[in-house]
């Protein structure tokens, strides 16, 4: 059997191609301009569209009047850091630490800095900045050159639901009492100062202090500005005298307030008011005795003469404890308006210590101090219950 055999191939004749047309020559290319450096427009760029999102933010919070629920993790995690311990008081526990934990902790001291910057130039914006602003952007970031650019604004009007969720990250993570969220809390919802009914018509009222009470609680430096005064010198009791009274008020939990009318005495003034006590003097020597006069002005009460006297405010603490006796020192410490003005970062002056100064001749004053209800009741009975 033969098997076929394949077809022959049909012999196809190759036509050639047509020639090609000569190419025209390109024109050359324009130069380039030449790129500007990444790093000078990068950093810029980033840092202008930071400061966008904080400003976003800022005016998110305000419209809303609270921080949206996305935001509260990173909220908890960067307030920790803010207002956390110092990073270099923190303890480390024995086990060894890897490169990523001291890189980490690294860009987390930095970041703290930059955080407690921007409490320091402006609460107001420090809540957007550290939800837009993370810890790795701290770094390179330029505190200078933003608050150079910002403006200071209106206070954010934030909510008490706000308040509840930062007070209940402030508990879980022991930061209740740290400084920077003290001054954070009180920035957004100050608390008023707190009032008495001692400063009002509501009190009681107690007189007549025993002289040799006087002495003895106060001292002869006190004792002395009392006695040789204009006021007392004008009474004519022995034994007892109405330059001490004090006022107790009706509520027992408020402030009560001890009154001391004494002599002027430019060393006392200078103690308690030491940035008032030239100008006060120079103004005194500025008015001399003219509508009130003689002993009509001596007997009057600063409280029964509009405009009579100088109001000084803001003593010193320093000075306090150098001229009163350590019951009154106490007893101020303790008080509401002092508790207040500690937890504002007032901890060098004072408005627990008053003092008006009469503007006629023959000049003197009257102190008040303002003490805690419970010391008051002892300071009382020292000086105005009758000896037994």
């Amino acid at each position: 059997m033969q098997w076929p055999q394949p077809p022959r191939p049909v012999n196809r004749r190759r036509i050639p191609a047509p020639p090609l047309a000569p190419l025209a020559p390109l024109a050359p290319l324009a130069p380039l301009a030449p790129l500007a450096p990444l790093s000078s427009n990068i950093p810029q760029l980033l840092v202008m569209g930071t400061e966008k999102r904080i400003y976003r933010t800022k005016n998110e919070l305000d419209e809303r009047g609270k921080i949206p629920i996305n935001y509260h993790d990173i909220l908890e995690h960067r307030l920790v850091i803010a207002c956390g311990p110092r990073f270099k008081d923190r303890r480390h526990g024995p086990k060894q630490r890897t490169m990523e934990d001291i890189r980490s902790t690294s860009n987390q001291r930095k970041a703290q800095k930059v955080y407690l910057d921007i409490l320091d130039e402006d609460p107001n914006i420090f809540l957007p900045f550290i939800l837009q602003v993370s810890e790795y952007t701290c770094i390179s970031f330029n505190v200078s050159q933003f608050c150079q650019h910002h403006q200071k604004a209106a206070p954010i009007r934030l909510s008490i639901e706000a308040k509840n969720l930062l007070d209940d990250i402030a508990t879980r993570r022991n930061l209740l009492q740290a400084p920077s969220y003290k001054k954070l809390v009180d920035f957004f919802f100050p608390r008023p100062k707190p009032v008495t009914t001692a400063d009002s018509d509501k009190h009681w009222a107690y007189s007549a202090a025993s002289l040799r009470a006087i002495q003895n609680f106060f001292g002869d430096g006190i004792y002395n500005l009392i006695q040789y005064g204009p006021i007392r010198m004008q009474e004519k009791t022995p034994l007892t005298t109405e330059c001490v009274r004090m006022k107790l008020p009706t509520k027992d939990s408020q402030d009560a307030f001890l009154i001391l009318d004494v002599k002027l005495d430019k060393e006392l003034i200078s103690d308690l008011f030491p940035r008032l006590s030239d100008k006060l003097f120079s103004l005194l020597q500025e008015h001399p005795s003219d509508s009130h006069t003689g002993s009509s002005a001596v007997n009057a009460r600063p409280e029964c003469l509009d405009n009579a006297y100088f109001s000084l405010h803001g003593a010193s603490i320093a000075g306090v404890t150098s001229n009163f006796c350590l019951s009154i020192c106490q007893a101020i410490e303790k008080n509401q308006l002092r508790k207040w003005e500690k937890d504002n970062m007032l901890h060098d002056t004072t408005d627990s210590v008053t003092m008006q100064v009469y503007r006629t001749q023959p000049h003197h004053g009257t102190i008040h101090l303002r003490l805690s209800f419970l010391e008051s009741i002892d300071i009382l009975k020292d000086l105005f219950v009758p000896d037994v």
